[in-house]
């Protein structure tokens, strides 16, 4: 589970980054018996905070409370998912399949396997939203720095006899779950962002963008 302190952690790194062309306020959703928090970027954008799971459709519902506010209604929201390997960002191998296929995971590098990742629908949700891809908040660790990650999203095709089909070439493993997909990293960030679309990026001056080798 993802803590306050954590989830506190999350905002501030994304309200300092964005803060330079913005004004920023931290602000909640009521969904009834859950709470999503946001912030809204002045005048009328918004970054969803997704630190929690949350009930079905959730999300679309949040969009939707924001998208119909009377006084100031949202039509461009963005989306960040925390990273933390548990709640979201779930490795298949540990979460998914590692029982199902036991040795025939041996037939993968430890590439492909570390690719291969369970989804939630809160994921899921927000990769067709964002045309494919999901930006995380990357929080700090032993080996990675605070940033925000983009990845792109491809849904392992469990119609083609259960072989997985979006590494470049096609193996007879078994036992995919619908919720499997393979995420590429695209871009990674730490600077000064703005909205682009539902997109966060970096400031169109800022060369402090770095893009992942495939």
């Amino acid at each position: 589970m993802i803590t306050q302190n954590e989830k506190r952690k999350m905002s501030e790194y994304l309200i300092d980054r964005l803060r330079e062309q913005y004004e920023v306020t931290q602000k909640i959703v009521n969904l009834g018996n859950t709470y999503v928090n946001y912030l809204l970027l002045s005048p009328n954008q918004a970054v969803l905070l997704i630190d929690q799971h949350l009930p079905a459709d959730g999300i679309e519902a949040a969009c939707s409370v924001l998208h119909n506010n009377q006084v100031n209604p949202i039509q461009n929201v963005g989306m960040i998912v925390y990273k933390d390997g548990e709640t979201f960002f779930r490795s298949a191998a540990q979460y998914g399949f590692k029982k199902k296929l036991a040795g025939k995971l041996l037939d993968y590098s430890k590439e492909d396997i570390h690719r291969m990742m369970q989804l939630t629908p809160e994921e899921i949700f927000i990769s067709h939203k964002l045309d494919g891809r999901i930006q995380y908040y990357q929080p700090k660790s032993t080996k990675l720095e605070e940033s925000i990650m983009q990845y792109i999203v491809r849904p392992v095709d469990p119609a083609q006899g259960g072989r997985i089909t979006n590494l470049g070439f096609s193996s007879p493993l078994i036992g995919f779950h619908p919720s499997d997909h393979i995420l590429t990293p695209e871009h990674e960030y730490d600077s000064p962002l703005q909205m682009f679309g539902r997109l966060l990026v970096p400031m169109p001056d800022d060369t402090q963008t770095s893009e992942i080798e495939k």
